[in-house]
């Protein structure tokens, strides 16, 4: 469909480090 199952947990592990630095956005 688009995405590879590694390419989202990548994606997931971004976000969430991102959110640790922003705080909560």
């Amino acid at each position: 469909e688009g995405l590879k199952p590694d390419d989202v947990l990548k994606v997931i592990a971004f976000i969430r480090s991102n959110s640790k630095i922003t705080g909560n956005e």
